[in-house]
């Protein structure tokens, strides 16, 4: 079911409104007012305006809900955010079958031998330190030098939201996502 864009803060072009909010320099997480047939609600994607006015939004798109803030603050908070499990799962399932194709992890698979890489958030403030668990996207188990087919595991622990911001994939996995859920939102529901 396609969803209508409602309200937010900049015009649209069917005069619908939307909120565009970045979280990092390059990046933008969008904000959506939706009424799904249970009210308003503030959603929020990773789409932009254009490719949501033309096609709503599917389940996966939404990252998340945003809840009412108990000082009445529009800022975007873990406290606030609840996670889309539509969209976690989705995440999950693209990143297992793309995450072997990495170029970073695949090098440190041949230094390592035998054990488990560990996919991380590029968010994470010390990626060479203490990693915290809702920063350790996944892990991925190493036999020989080499990762093994179909050994991805999501860590249920890794959050979309901290208080270092949203959630950051490497470069070819963001692209990889950002395509994949262009093309899943365009499809007809």
């Amino acid at each position: 079911m396609a969803r209508r864009v409602a309200a937010g803060h900049h015009a649209g072009p069917t005069g619908d409104r939307l909120q565009a909010v970045v979280s990092r320099p390059g990046r933008q997480i969008f904000v959506f007012q939706i009424d799904a047939g249970a009210g308003v609600q503030e959603v929020v994607s990773i789409l932009g305006p254009d490719a949501v006015f033309e096609h709503g939004l599917c389940n996966e798109a939404i990252l998340g809900i945003l809840g009412p803030d108990a000082n009445g603050s529009q800022r975007i908070t873990p406290e606030r955010f609840r996670e889309n499990r539509g969209f976690v799962q989705y995440l999950g399932a693209l990143l297992a079958e793309h995450v072997y194709g990495l170029e970073g992890l695949q090098r440190a698979a041949e230094e390592m031998g035998d054990g488990y890489v560990y996919l991380l958030d590029a968010r994470t403030p010390e990626p060479e330190g203490q990693v915290p668990p809702a920063d350790i996207i996944a892990a991925i188990r190493v036999q020989a030098s080499v990762l093994v087919a179909g050994s991805y595991q999501h860590n249920r622990n890794h959050r979309l939201l901290t208080e270092h911001g949203f959630f950051r994939l490497p470069p070819e996995l963001a692209t990889i996502l950002q395509t994949d859920l262009r093309r899943r939102n365009a499809q007809p529901r």
